[in-house]
């Protein structure tokens, strides 16, 4: 630890001690004034170098000019009597969050030593360098690596005008900052539903021009589905946006806006020099808010940060930049997940469209991008089982309320094991036209199941034999 300065009063006691009362040892003097020896012997060597030397010239001089000859600053920051230059301290910070070395104090000090040998020795070196961090935050600072981390999150936005009735329509604004730079992304949305959230995260990417490693967002609804404090789940279309991108969904803690500190800052600051200089002006689309956003953003990204003399834009440029993930080929396009069984004619309907599914499948139906057409079909040739190939080079759907022709030979009793249809008059009265046609309508596939099988059942007023036939007919 650093001596603590003497305070004025004493300093000045010890000058009249000394040029006054002619007293020339320091232990005397030390001894007199209540303070150690080197201290008097430390105050006596600075009035001697600042041409003090006269008590006439001491006594009319007041705490603050005393203090001003007694330690005078250079322009630099070093004191003028010891001319030790003080080292960047900014730099020596990011050094310290360099990810690829495990970069310390101590090394960081050998090649400040090696640059200026009269420079602080290392007690006074990590002193300062608390000083300076204590300067940034008051309270326990996260280290962010570069190329890392990126924070999300939302927060109100500028209210739209509706052209026509004048009404208000809120927005909502989504911010993402890197971790080590800060550097900040954002755009306007009209909610925070699972669309919107994933389109900022694409734009998001590509306006950083790469993808940092760990992704942590909010517990939104549209991002996470169960919180939880050590394995939170995450929604299919956001982790399949996580794989497309290379990077790890990692939420913040229920309640714990600290695990995300960065981008609360950052909305902050949105809110501050986007949102408040748009405060006066009337929007009516969105596109129209999220042009007048950009200029604003670009200003705030090459804005010089007072606390560490450079830009977001520059640390961007010099920290995150050369440490990010590249990006994918192609941009990653959005999907709707849903839990569907296939039918017997292995479509799986979806919105009011059905999308066929390789054969080998039986439960989940393929990948399919949802069309915008309603009440049509989309069948996959690749999908079909053999005897469909072989019997049409296009499938054709089966007409409701129609029978196909095993069925139909079942009901003319050409089936193999069962009885003649003639046997059974009632039997082609059950047919209604059904040698006509392999596909002609009749009320339903299971009442001519149920009238061609059960001779003592009535049905669509045909009138059979009361007793069932001797022979096996499925």
């Amino acid at each position: 630890m650093a001596q603590k300065r003497l305070a004025m009063a004493k300093i000045k006691t010890i000058l009249r001690l000394h040029y006054l009362g002619g007293i020339m040892r320091s232990r005397l003097i030390a001894r007199a004034s209540g303070c150690g020896r080197t201290a008097v012997q430390e105050c006596l060597k600075r009035a001697k170098a600042s041409g003090l030397t006269d008590w006439a010239a001491i006594e009319p001089l007041d705490e603050d000019t005393l203090e001003a000859r007694l330690y005078p600053k250079s322009p630099g920051g070093s004191i003028k009597g010891t001319r030790r230059p003080l080292p960047d301290w900014v730099r020596v910070r990011e050094e310290l969050s360099q990810r690829d070395h495990q970069v310390t104090l101590a090394l960081l000090w050998q090649e400040y030593g090696s640059e200026h040998p009269d420079g602080l020795q290392y007690s006074q070196f990590v002193c300062r360098f608390r000083q300076f961090e204590k300067k940034l935050s008051v309270v326990m600072r996260s280290h962010h690596r570069p190329g890392e981390k990126v924070f999300v999150d939302f927060c109100d936005g500028i209210k739209l005008t509706d052209p026509v009735t004048g009404d208000k329509i809120p927005t909502e604004l989504f911010v993402g900052t890197l971790g080590a730079s800060s550097y900040t992304f954002a755009r306007a949305t009209l909610s925070q539903t699972m669309p919107e959230w994933l389109d900022c995260h694409v734009r998001m990417y590509a306006a950083f021009q790469g993808v940092a490693a760990i992704t942590v967002p909010d517990n939104l609804r549209a991002g996470i589905r169960s919180p939880d404090r050590y394995e939170a789940e995450v929604t299919e279309s956001y982790q399949e946006l996580a794989r497309h991108y290379g990077t790890c969904v990692i939420p913040a803690r229920v309640r714990k806006p600290r695990d995300k500190a960065k981008v609360e800052g950052a909305v902050l600051v949105a809110q501050r020099w986007i949102l408040a200089a748009l405060r006066h002006r009337t929007f009516y689309h969105l596109a129209e808010l999220n042009e007048a956003i950009v200029p604003l953003l670009h200003k705030l990204n090459t804005r010089v940060m007072r606390h560490v003399n450079a830009s977001r834009r520059d640390l961007y440029e010099r920290l995150d930049k050369p440490a990010l993930r590249p990006l994918p080929d192609t941009a990653y396009e959005y999907a709707q997940w849903r839990c569907v069984r296939l039918n017997i004619d292995y479509h799986a309907q979806f919105e009011d469209h059905t999308y066929s599914a390789p054969m080998r499948s039986s439960k989940r139906p393929s990948g399919c991008a949802p069309l915008q057409t309603r009440s049509s079909s989309t069948t996959r040739a690749d999908g079909w089982p053999p005897t469909h190939g072989a019997s049409s080079s296009t499938p054709t759907a089966r007409p409701p309320n129609t029978v196909r022709p095993r069925t139909a030979r079942c009901l003319n009793g050409r089936r193999r094991g069962s009885f003649s249809g003639a046997d059974r008059p009632g039997l082609r009265r059950a047919r209604l036209s059904a040698t006509s046609s392999p596909t002609s309508p009749i009320p339903s596939k299971a009442i001519a199941r149920r009238s061609a099988s059960c001779g003592y059942r009535r049905r669509s007023g045909v009138s059979v034999s009361s007793a069932p036939p001797p022979g096996r007919f499925p």
